[in-house]
């Protein structure tokens, strides 16, 4: 019986609704287009109202006049076009409901066939709000939309009391739906620079970097291009533009640098969708609204060539929207220098922690030294991670420390000079997490632990203050400051990993500007 009456309301539905359409329509495409809708955001548990912004959206323009569009749901990637038929110039409905989403479950109920699966399909249906949900009031029903060969548009005057939702075959809101729906071409493409323009190096700075980095540019007459100004190795290869103004540089406000996914700029996202992302800057004005800037203006130096701007210069997905979690990458205080090869005393590394834990049975003691490093000299200039090491030295010890091979397994051989960007085999003794470096001793009675970055340069070395810790033998946290006023801040563990909130245990917290302190949770 239990079969039967699925196969009825499918059946019943079926009547109505078109069937799935999964395979690419005959046409013309339109693809890299730029998506936004005000929808319904998933979380893990349940949908929240939100905005979608910036996802890379396509559509087909068929022959007969009709409209397909791509993943009409920007949160479900359903792989299924919804079918707009063409009412006249300009104009076109989305006759609903639409299969939009089907999968099969396998089901284990005794009373069905062994090996038979369960079908589930979702729709795409107009629905009114009721309630704290959403019902779809009619059989069938239409969603308006405009198209002008460079946008469409969905109709809806309602908000979101009224959305092109998705609902199963009982009528169940799915928790999926948009009040708001286009699909535009890009306001501007990829940035270029002229050929025959002169090459230049820049090196660039900025509040909180965590390296210094050098650009390759090029300069055609006032006009400056730089490439990598973003960290996602995705963009390593996208240009932005600066234009000489007098004693100022001005960069336009929203410059296009290709396409990426939110796992490109590290971390793990079940958002799978490409995005349009941006170099960009914006004002907040409260409340948490934004507004645009047209452009970003830059102090020039003209006798050293160096530009700087007091406005933060941001990485986000999409420039409609850049609220923090679209924000990938913020820069302040930006500065680009025309880079020329110094040679200089390297900067010395900073502290994170230095601290030993016995082992379960008393005896081992681990001890573990952790620091932030930097391939730059004392002056800030860029220097190369490949000509750049460092020496370890335990207690009051003159000549650097030697990782033997017999204890420190995961390297190929002995090891006193470190290389700056070297982890081993395991990134587990001699580990590297961003620019920070955890090296672990399992040597008893070690009371201090110093570290000092050394530079070559052909046959001469360049040697950086060294940086003594002592090391924390105790088993609590003392003096902890619990709520610093700091603004954002990051979480990780005594190894390093990134947390999402601090965890049961000692917690290391990096706050916005760069220090750090212990926090244990009990």
């Amino acid at each position: 019986m239990k079969k039967l009456s699925t196969v009825l309301c499918c059946l019943a539905l079926g009547l109505t609704a078109s069937a799935q359409i999964t395979e690419t329509p005959e046409g013309v495409m339109h693809d890299n287009l730029y998506r936004h809708s005000d929808a319904y955001v998933r979380g893990w548990t349940s949908s929240k109202p939100g905005v979608y912004d910036g996802a890379v959206g396509k559509l087909v323009e068929a022959p007969d006049g009709t409209l397909y569009i791509f993943n009409p749901f920007s949160s479900l990637a359903s792989n299924t076009w919804l079918k707009l038929d063409k009412v006249s110039d300009g104009k076109y409905v989305a006759k609903l409901p639409q299969l939009i989403y089907s999968y099969i479950e396998d089901d284990d109920d005794e009373d069905e066939e062994a090996g038979e699966g369960v079908q589930h399909n979702y729709y795409a249906q107009r629905m009114v709000k009721s309630g704290d949900t959403y019902v779809v009031p009619n059989e069938t029903s239409e969603i308006n939309f405009t198209w002008n060969g460079s946008k469409l548009e969905m109709e809806n005057t309602a908000g979101s009391s009224v959305i092109l939702g998705v609902a199963d075959k009982d009528k169940k809101w799915y928790e999926h739906g948009s009040w708001t729906l286009t699909f535009s071409t890009l306001p501007s493409g990829l940035i270029t620079p002229p050929a025959g323009a002169k090459e230049k190096q820049y090196q660039i700075a900025y509040t909180g970097s965590t390296t210094a980095r050098i650009l390759d540019g090029r300069v055609d007459g006032n006009d400056i291009y730089v490439k990598g100004l973003s960290t996602a190795g995705v963009f390593k290869d996208a240009w932005v533009k600066f234009t000489i103004d007098g004693d100022k540089v001005k960069m336009a406000g929203t410059q296009y640098l290709g396409q990426a996914k939110r796992e490109d700029f590290g971390g793990y996202s079940s958002d799978k969708s490409a995005y349009h992302v941006y170099a960009m800057t914006y004002k907040r004005l409260g409340n948490d609204e934004l507004e645009l800037k047209d452009e970003i203006t830059f102090d020039y130096d003209a006798a050293r060539g160096k530009f700087t701007t007091k406005d933060a210069v941001c990485i986000t997905i999409g420039y409609q929207n850049p609220n923090e979690d679209n924000t990938k990458e913020t820069m302040r205080a930006l500065s680009l220098t025309p880079y020329s090869d110094q040679v200089g005393n390297p900067e010395a590394p900073t502290l994170y922690y230095c601290t030993a834990t016995p082992s379960y049975d008393y005896e081992e003691m681990l001890t573990t030294f952790a620091f932030y490093v930097k391939n730059a000299d004392v002056d800030g200039n860029y220097l190369s991670p490949d000509s750049m090491y460092y020496n370890i030295f335990i207690n009051d010890a003159t000549e650097p420390y030697t990782f033997a091979k017999k204890t420190y397994s995961f390297n190929k051989e002995d090891m006193t000079d470190i290389p700056y960007m070297y982890k081993d085999s395991q990134n587990k003794d001699i580990k590297v997490v961003d620019n920070m470096r955890f090296i672990h001793f399992y040597d008893k009675g070690i009371d201090s632990v110093a570290v000092q970055m050394v530079y070559k340069s052909g046959d001469k070395l360049y040697k950086s203050e060294l940086l003594r810790a002592k090391v924390d033998k105790t088993a609590s946290v003392h003096g902890v400051e619990l709520n610093p006023a700091a603004g954002r801040e990051e979480y990780f563990d005594l190894e390093g990993r990134r947390l999402d909130a601090p965890v049961k245990g000692i917690n290391i917290v990096r706050r916005a500007d760069g220090k750090t302190y212990k926090v244990l949770v009990k």
